[in-house]
């Protein structure tokens, strides 16, 4: 006990962290031009239930129950519709008085659902030949979800939720593309309107300031006593002044996430395995042995560190976005393509310049995006940045594969014809 007190009059904590760098501007917004309160209107009308929630799981298909899913909905996607046109924050995190440690995260399970369901319409009109409600409808869930990223004040769930909605809108886009029997028109402009969507560093970015934020409070709060961590009511860390040191934990989180935002402005920067690696390599060192941890300055603000930042692993490096959007490109050049021709092309560069400026790149390689006309689809090589040819592995993906396979859709459909014109002759 007279251990700690001991080391800690001999070796201090550091002077107060210089994070200015980290700090968020407030950014204003009128309520009316927030689509924070759209998004809880929607909420507020959200019916959902549970034959509902197995429409949008995709384990009920029958078109009179989406139908009806649909229309009871229909006020709820208005307000989904409202919020897309328009920027986002929390209210809350803006607000002086309010602790970021207390400002309630807003339902975004729901904001996911309503996304669920918008993309439901898009496929829904796409079945029917309406392709133009159909794009409109994926464009509102991919702009709902760009303005939540983009949002000044955001958590990370916040972010990590509006690149969930961007990839659900680009699938269902896909979807649509595939499936949608009548002809589309105006492919060029509908592909260049995508290009908004290629993942942008700032909203990771802002979320990581934000993060820092919070955690930069939430060890004010420890080491003054308002927090506690332990089950027993007693303030350990407020105890213990050379195992927990309030400025030298904040210089871990300072130098982490500017780490991390370095790594996502910057590409080329290398990047660690583990963010407990990065902890350990700002200390230049590792503790192993009992008798290196007892005497390790902040020990218990390592500790701390490293449970926080964890869950921040490879966070940052999420480039799937890019590879979904350039998917999609590719899927609506191709498309049309199919359309004029009849077939698909032997190589990706027939896309060029009539349907694409150039091929989409692929992040995970540096290349670009690639194409199998004989399977019908593209792919991205993936995580494991090895070329597996877009192949099937213990029915999953080794790479990440988008089909384009418009034959099966139209011999589909010729199918159906056929079988309704011999229903008639039967009549």
């Amino acid at each position: 006990l007279i251990l700690p007190h001991v080391l800690g009059y001999f070796f201090p904590d550091i002077e107060e962290v210089d994070d200015i760098a980290l700090k968020l501007e407030v950014v204003e917004i009128a309520d009316e031009d927030n689509a924070y309160f759209d998004l809880m209107k929607a909420v507020e009308v959200l019916d959902l239930d549970d034959i509902g929630n197995k429409i949008i799981k995709g384990e009920i298909t029958d078109s009179v129950l989406i139908e009806d899913l649909l229309t009871r909905n229909k006020e709820t996607l208005y307000h989904f519709q409202q919020a897309s046109t328009k920027s986002y924050v929390n209210p809350k995190m803006i607000d002086p008085d309010v602790p970021y440690m207390d400002v309630e995260i807003p339902p975004l399970n729901k904001f996911r659902d309503i996304a669920q369901i918008n993309i439901l319409a898009s496929t829904h009109y796409a079945s029917q030949g309406l392709f133009e409600d159909s794009y409109n409808a994926s464009i509102t869930t991919l702009n709902v979800g760009d303005v939540i990223q983009h949002a000044s004040f955001q958590t990370f769930i916040e972010n990590l939720v509006a690149k969930a909605m961007i990839s659900l809108g680009l699938e269902g886009l896909q979807e649509s593309t595939i499936s949608c029997p009548s002809k589309i028109h105006n492919l060029q402009e509908k592909i260049s309107s995508l290009d908004k969507f290629y993942d942008s560093e700032e909203g990771t970015v802002l979320a990581l300031k934000m993060e820092y934020l919070v955690s930069s409070e939430a060890i004010d709060s420890l080491a003054d006593g308002t927090l506690v961590l332990d089950r027993s009511g007693s303030n350990t860390a407020k105890m213990n002044k050379y195992y927990f040191q309030p400025n030298r934990t904040k210089q871990l989180f300072a130098d982490f996430f500017q780490y991390a935002i370095e790594m996502k402005e910057d590409p080329s920067k290398p990047q660690l395995d583990t963010w407990v690696d990065f902890i350990y390599e700002v200390e230049k060192k590792k503790d192993s042995s009992y008798i290196t941890k007892l005497f390790s300055k902040n020990l218990a603000g390592k500790i701390v560190t490293s449970v926080v930042i964890v869950s921040h692993n490879n966070n940052t490096k999420d480039d799937r976005i890019d590879v979904y959007v350039g998917a999609t490109q590719l899927t609506l050049a191709l498309r049309g393509y199919h359309q004029e021709h009849g077939e698909l092309p032997l190589s990706l560069n027939a896309l060029v310049p009539e349907y694409l400026t150039e091929i989409p790149s692929d992040p995970f390689s540096g290349g670009s995006i690639k194409y199998d006309p004989e399977r019908k689809v593209v792919y991205s090589i993936g995580w494991n940045k090895i070329d597996d040819g877009g192949l099937l592995e213990d029915e999953e993906y080794k790479d990440d594969v988008f089909s384009v396979d418009f034959e099966q859709v139209k011999n589909d459909l010729l199918d159906t014809i056929s079988d309704t014109q011999d229903s008639e002759d039967a009549l």
